[in-house]
């Protein structure tokens, strides 16, 4: 997600709309997306080596468990001039009660297990509850810097066709805008280059490196799995 300068200007060529509102066709677009951007990335690989399974269950995944959770937290970014959906990411608010991940609806077992293989489907239960108890760990070890619940920011994605040209960096500015004065937002990554970018671009710091480890003989079995947040900018006190 390296982002370059450029002068568009993103107002007149994008808009950030609610999921919600998108039509049929753009919910599509949308879970196109989604599979493209992250059916291959370290974390999927980890949890399903085999391609075509993993590209299965990832559209399993997300058109059973987490879709209605995104279209009630989720924004598209379009281009006004074709309507195309080129980028999406989803703010989810507080819910430190609760174990998991939010916005994952549970699906019934035997349907999770029949589209991704028992194997998956035990890695995938495995990583819901891990993000769900890292952000209440990390407030636990420091809560005088974490004074107020974390949002989170989940599944930042940008179209390829349009990646690299600053659109995830204003589609995440729009999103800490919406939470003004910001909000603690807590988000994860298992890419370094995400971290360098939302590091140096947005202002996210790591609090949390762990690697994940399901299978030490395979290739792919392990991923490194990064927690950043975005604090609140704590005022200046007066002269």
């Amino acid at each position: 997600m390296t982002q370059n300068a450029t002068t568009t200007d993103f107002d007149a060529t994008y808009e950030l709309t609610p999921l919600a509102n998108a039509s049929p066709a753009g919910v599509a677009q949308f879970i196109d997306l989604m599979c493209i951007s992250f059916q291959d990335d370290p974390l999927w690989t980890a949890v399903q080596p085999d391609r075509a399974r993993r590209h299965a269950a990832k559209r399993f995944t997300l058109e059973h468990t987490r879709l209605q959770g995104f279209l009630a937290r989720g924004y598209v970014v379009r281009d006004r001039a074709t309507r195309r959906v080129v980028a999406h990411a989803a703010l989810f608010p507080p819910e430190p009660e609760t174990t998991g991940l939010p916005g994952v609806a549970p699906a019934a077992a035997e349907a999770l297990t029949a589209a991704v293989g028992p194997d998956a489907a035990t890695r995938l239960n495995f990583l819901i509850d891990m993000f769900g108890s890292v952000p209440r760990d990390v407030v636990g070890r420091d809560p005088v810097k974490f004074s107020g619940p974390l949002w989170g920011l989940q599944s930042v994605c940008v179209d390829p066709a349009v990646r690299g040209k600053g659109v995830g960096t204003w589609l995440v500015r729009k999103m800490l805008a919406m939470k003004e004065p910001c909000v603690p937002i807590v988000l994860f990554t298992q890419e370094e280059e995400n971290v360098r970018w939302y590091r140096d671009a947005l202002g996210f710091e790591v609090v949390d490196q762990r690697d994940v480890c399901f299978d030490k003989a395979r290739e792919n079995g392990t991923f490194t799995n990064w927690t950043m947040v975005y604090l609140p900018k704590r005022a200046e006190p007066a002269a």
